[in-house]
């Protein structure tokens, strides 16, 4: 479209309001089905599908976050109008995703132990644990008496640290690490505004990083070091 069109393409630099119009009208089912169906991407040396968005409201919001993103001045002139501007838009959705799959999994890392023999991420399951940790019953996954001590510390820890918070802080934890529910879910069902339960979220891993760091479990408040000491416990 602004490869043929370079009167279109001028005011889509220029960001002029009747040129993004007509881009927005014109590629808004492109993204809308791309969010809808999902796509494939590799993050780490894995493969992963993105299902697509089963709820409208998530869809419509990363849809619209897509569209600002590709209006901004940044993005504009980013855009040289030598190939298609389909493939850069959908570019851009695919990256929000991604990030915020990434996102995800760096809060989640915090959490939830990774398994080092598949790397796949072990599930929550010991109903007595998860009314007291996230971490899970790490304990009952491996019989080596030394590991098997290593662990039982670690949870202990995560037992303690939790303890120590607020009824707000320990309902969080409830409903988005334990229940899995996304940012705007979370912040739906707690009644908060989503940038406040973002910031919440990294208050609660800072808390978590330097109860940590006082406990002599880590040495600095990088979340990699965290999570390189679960994975030695596993």
């Amino acid at each position: 479209m602004l490869m043929d069109d370079r009167t279109l393409l001028e005011g889509y630099r220029r960001g002029d309001s009747k040129a993004l119009e007509a881009v927005y009208r014109h590629h808004v089912g492109h993204v809308e089905l791309l969010l809808k169906k999902g796509f494939s991407f590799s993050s780490g040396g894995r493969t992963f599908r993105f299902v697509g968005f089963a709820s409208a409201v998530e869809r419509q919001e990363v849809l619209q976050e897509t569209f600002i993103r590709a209006f901004g001045e940044r993005a504009r002139m980013g855009y040289s109008g030598l190939k298609p501007f389909k493939p850069y838009l959908l570019g851009i959705a695919r990256n929000l995703v991604i990030d915020e799959f990434r996102r995800r999994q760096r809060e989640m890392s915090l959490f939830v132990l990774e398994d080092g023999t598949d790397g796949q991420i072990l599930d929550v399951v010991d109903k007595a644990l998860l009314e007291n940790s996230p971490v899970g019953d790490w304990a009952r996954r491996q019989s080596n008496p030394e590991r098997l001590v290593a662990r039982r510390r670690m949870d202990a820890l995560m037992r303690e640290f939790i303890a120590e918070l607020d009824e707000e802080a320990t309902h969080l934890i409830q409903i988005h690490f334990i229940e899995g529910n996304s940012q705007h879910d979370t912040a739906e069902l707690l009644g908060l505004d989503r940038n406040k339960v973002r910031k919440q979220l990294r208050m609660l891993r800072l808390r978590l990083l330097r109860f940590m760091k006082s406990r002599g479990r880590i040495h600095s408040l990088d979340p990699d070091e965290l999570l390189a000491a679960a994975r030695h416990d596993g």
